[in-house]
């Protein structure tokens, strides 16, 4: 989905001290009021949470950890957040009592907002929990493998639940809910939206009268036995999964900002993806008198404007000898009829008469692009048009849009070949594809295939992209990498549990989907991989979200083969990396608590890896060689870290600078 609202660099620390006191085993809620843990013995099990007000129809469901006009305090044992939601002030407090968790909450109304009621949700992963039972109301209920058809598996009153993780060796999870009395639940299988099962905790449903206050405590903690055996991972050194061209980011949105340029120098980038502005290049109909005529648009590049930044962006990215993606977000209403309209969005639906002029207008800031800028993207795409972002097409539009687009390329001398897809979400998105793949002539003009991962998928779902990238012989990109596509309400991209679902989900992209390339979400100000500066002081923080980043692009060998990996531990995800040039890397990512493993399978000509860590407070730090042995390793894994073992080169991060 887009996420072109741009997020200026606001004060805000990462997390308070109450949620750093939590930091790595035991019951953990962050700094914006969201569970991230639950205790079991020395180690956690996952879990989500937070308080929504969906409004009517359901048409937009935000919650209090979105909002901008949160407020943190902290007042003792008790942590407090208070923020107004689509007309309710909501305020919630959060302790621990003896290895529980308890969440006080209340919602005020205090705007006459139509709405669908107030509820807490409780999020459990479904890789953790499918398979496993709810206890409920003197019910039992199996949890489904898969998605099912009717995803509401309970609704109706309830005062206290159980979900119960299926048993495996050495593993098993409770999770315990108690309200302070009864209230209506509904429990659903969200794979449809994310990988995880929700429970609604509603303090009211329906509309609230003016003034009207709804309560509820609630009370949640887990209990059942962590595995802290050894894991082991085992890499196969001579198979070859598929290969891979390295990760890179988009620069679409704030592209202006000391950021874009600080990530641009600083990380290893392999491809990029910028925005095509015609609402600036071509704002009205009828400018260019030919197909070739860029010098009538010419006079949009002014000194300064957000044109010329993203033309000088194109050739900067262009000198780097990288692919590059163009796509459109918002075209000027001349091109495309409106077919909706909200604070975000105007989705438009580009119709037979206007192609003459839209075609022009892309030929011409492509061509004027080579000329003046010495820069020829890739790729061209409409952003993300299956979900109307801001442009929406039919499967068969889109295949006829491509032989348009490919064919006007052709003509004008253009190396530029469209993105196939280039689609919202991963989930079974691949089906918008498939009229456009069966099309040989489509086909022609075709360059690579594309999706955005928001949300992430199941391994089969990624598979589904994979295979078909292979069937069609062209190679796979995710054009847009991020597990939230909301996080950037309220900044929630800049916590640190963020980093940990950024860690995760690129792991699980590199070991499913069997990319090309995968761009982050973005390179710039906007969703700013750095933090802030302190009161007073001119440079900004490092953050872990951007060493992970350093991480994949600096220490990933590009173009290298993508190495067969095995691991028995849920927690532990490992990708291997061989280059053509023979350079190695293994990261290994852990999202749970401390672990020893054993590696098998390193090179046998590499008695010494240079290792490079990142952790919570810990950013890209060179640690001590390690040497194997037969090609096996043994080390320990921080707990929530990402461990890069290589023979790359592993410079530390530079310091950020801004103005103050």
């Amino acid at each position: 989905m887009p996420r072109h609202r741009v997020i200026t660099l606001a004060s805000l620390i990462l997390l308070a001290n109450w949620a750093m006191a939590c930091a790595y085993v035991g019951n953990c809620v962050d700094e914006d009021g969201t569970l991230r843990h639950l205790a079991i013995g020395t180690g956690w099990t996952e879990a989500g949470s937070a308080v929504q007000v969906p409004l009517k129809g359901w048409k937009s469901v935000p919650s209090i950890c979105q909002a901008d006009n949160r407020k943190s305090t902290d007042d003792g044992p008790t942590h407090l957040v208070r923020a107004t939601v689509n007309g309710v002030e909501i305020e919630q407090r959060t302790r621990e009592d003896v290895g529980k968790i308890v969440f006080d909450i209340k919602a005020t109304r205090v705007a006459d907002v139509n709405i669908e009621g107030v509820f807490f949700a409780l999020s459990l992963p479904a890789r953790t929990f499918a398979t496993g039972t709810l206890l409920i109301s003197g019910k039992t209920i199996n949890l489904p493998a898969t998605l099912p058809p009717e995803i509401h598996l309970f609704d109706g009153p309830a005062a206290t639940f159980t979900v119960l993780a299926p048993d495996r060796p050495l593993l098993s999870t409770e999770i315990h809910v108690q309200a302070s009395a009864a209230c209506e639940v509904l429990f659903q299988d969200a794979r449809r939206w994310n990988d995880e099962f929700t429970a609604m905790l509603w303090l009211h449903r329906g509309n609230l009268a003016p003034g009207q206050t709804a309560q509820l405590r609630l009370t949640v903690w887990a209990s059942g036995q962590i595995d802290a055996t050894p894991a082991h991972v085992v890499i196969d050194p001579n198979g070859a999964c598929y290969q891979f061209g390295g990760t890179g980011g988009n620069y679409c949105f704030n592209i202006e900002s000391p950021v874009a340029a600080f990530t641009m120098d600083n990380l290893a980038i392999a491809a990029a993806r910028t925005e095509m502005s015609l609402r600036a290049w071509a704002p009205q109909a009828g400018l260019a008198t030919t197909d070739d005529d860029w010098k009538s648009l010419a006079g949009a590049d002014k000194p300064d404007s957000r044109l010329r930044h993203e033309l000088e962006l194109l050739g900067k990215l262009q000198r780097k000898r990288i692919p590059i993606i163009s796509s459109v977000w918002r075209i000027p209403p001349w091109m495309g009829d409106l077919i909706s309209k909200d604070q975000e969005h105007e989705i438009r639906h580009i119709a037979g008469p206007q192609w003459d002029g839209v075609l022009r207008a892309i030929g011409t800031y492509l061509l004027y692009a080579r000329d003046q800028y010495g820069a020829e993207p890739d790729y061209f795409s409409f952003n993300e048009t299956n979900y109307g972002v801001d442009i929406r097409q039919t499967p068969e539009e889109h295949r006829d849009d491509i032989k348009r687009l490919g064919a006007h390329f052709e003509k004008l001398g253009l190396k530029t070949r469209c993105l196939l897809g280039d689609v919202a979400g991963p989930r079974g998105t691949d089906k918008f594809v498939l009229a456009a793949a069966a099309d040989p002539m489509a086909m022609k003009y075709v360059g690579a295939i594309s999706f955005h991962s928001w949300g992430g998928a199941s391994p089969g779902q990624y598979t589904a992209w994979a295979d078909l990238a292979t069937k069609l012989d062209r190679p796979l990109i995710v054009a847009e990498a991020g597990p939230d596509a909301n996080a950037w309400h309220g900044a929630a991209y800049r916590s640190f549990a963020n980093a940990i679902r950024e860690m995760i989900h690129y792991q699980e992209l590199l070991l499913y989907a069997r990319p090309r390339h995968i761009l982050y979400w973005e390179f710039t100000g906007d969703y700013s991989l750095m933090a802030d500066p302190a009161n007073g002081q001119t440079q900004a923080a490092m953050t872990e979200r951007f060493c992970l980043q350093k991480h994949f692009c600096d220490l990933t060998p590009r173009p290298a083969q993508a190495l067969p990996t095995k691991c028995g531990c849920q927690e532990i995800l490992a990708t291997a990396f061989v280059g053509n040039d023979g350079a190695y890397s293994l990261h290994l990512a852990n999202a749970g608590w401390e672990r020893t493993v054993t590696i098998a399978g390193l090179p046998l000509d590499q008695k010494a890896l240079g290792v490079v860590r990142t952790a919570r407070g810990e950013y890209f730090k060179i640690m001590e060689p390690i040497t194997s042995r037969d090609g096996t390793a043994t080390l320990v894994l921080p707990a929530e870290s990402f461990t890069t073992m290589t023979t790359l080169p592993t410079p530390a991060p530079v310091a950020f600078k801004t103005e103050k």
